[in-house]
């Protein structure tokens, strides 16, 4: 029995050695990962944010696109029923021919649907100025604004001012002109240089959105209520935003009533729908590029963003 009580106080001692060897060996191996531990915890907050940003840019999107698809809808039911009724009154038809009742359809469709994008594109015109009226030329003058606020307008509002001065005095008019016509996409076309403003707009939106959520905004809450506007300033400083992404929508339903044997108006508009799909998919991206941490260099200086999306990063053969 002795000897047994020995034994077992041998094995003990012998156990505790172990336990010791084992905890170092663990701090050790602790101490040696600890790179790639930090590593792996800096690429998943990254990972983290990215498929956080990403899935609030693309849910902006689909709910942009099924509000406006709605309202197209709702347009086109109406002009349908317009078109149950005699086609004896010819009014707003003029003197034109039609080879069929299907192209009578399809002239008045796009009749209703460029009104309705001169109609948008006014009350887009009027938005953009009270931002620009309402609210930066009166931080610009005004005395009673904070120097905070003050020092930091343009990091606010971006360029929303040329963007205003571009649609009020020549887009919207452009519109207006070929309403009778309906040859809008060449509106479109000749003014894509123009709506690559939107791109440096969007590229600014992140650093406003940050300064506007952590900034005592009185000053600005008092401007609202002066312009009556129930929407604060942030809601009306992402309109841009959502109106570069619905041009598209309505070039798709004017480029699918334009009539087979006019070539050079389907050419046109094909034109314009490839250019409103581009813009706003590269203003995206920026925006996409943005979101992205860990970075200190210069996105552009790398050149066009060819693809986005979630991939997986190795390192040393570490995932």
């Amino acid at each position: 029995m002795a000897k047994l009580a020995k034994f077992k106080q041998s094995m003990h001692q012998t156990s505790g050695v172990m336990d010791v060897c084992h905890s170092k060996y663990i701090a050790l191996s602790a101490s040696s990962n600890s790179t790639l531990r930090h590593i792996r915890s800096a690429k998943q907050n990254v990972d983290t944010s990215w498929t956080k940003f990403s899935e609030k840019i693309r849910h902006a999107e689909r709910e942009i696109e099924r509000r406006y698809k709605e309202e197209l809808n709702e347009n086109n039911n109406t002009v349908r029923t317009h078109d149950q009724t005699s086609l004896q009154d010819t009014s707003s038809v003029g003197s034109l021919d039609f080879d069929n009742e299907t192209e009578h359809v399809a002239f008045r469709n796009t009749k209703m649907l460029v009104q309705e994008l001169v109609n948008t594109e006014k009350a887009y015109v009027e938005d953009l100025k009270d931002v620009v009226v309402g609210y930066k030329v009166r931080m610009e003058q005004s005395g009673e604004c904070p120097t905070l606020l003050k020092a930091n307008i343009n990091t606010i509002f971006g360029n929303i001012e040329d963007i205003y001065n571009f649609h009020s005095k020549i887009f919207l008019g452009e519109l207006e002109r070929c309403s009778e016509t309906s040859h809008v996409g060449g509106v479109f076309c000749t003014n894509i240089s123009n709506f690559q403003m939107y791109a440096t707009y969007c590229k600014n939106k992140p650093r406003s959105e940050n300064f506007l959520s952590t900034t005592d905004v009185s000053f600005l809450a008092q401007c609202q209520r002066d312009i009556n506007h129930v929407l604060d300033l942030r809601s009306y400083l992402l309109k841009p935003v959502q109106r570069i992404m619905k041009y598209h929508l309505i070039l798709e339903k004017l480029l699918k009533y334009a009539p087979s044997r006019n070539a050079k108006r389907r050419d046109e508009l094909q034109e314009a729908l490839e250019i409103m799909e581009r813009v706003p998919r590269y203003a995206n991206d920026i925006i996409h590029l943005m979101g992205l941490e860990g970075y200190n260099g210069d996105f552009e200086s790398l050149g066009q963003l060819l693809l986005q999306e979630n991939f997986q990063v190795y390192i040393n053969g570490q995932r």
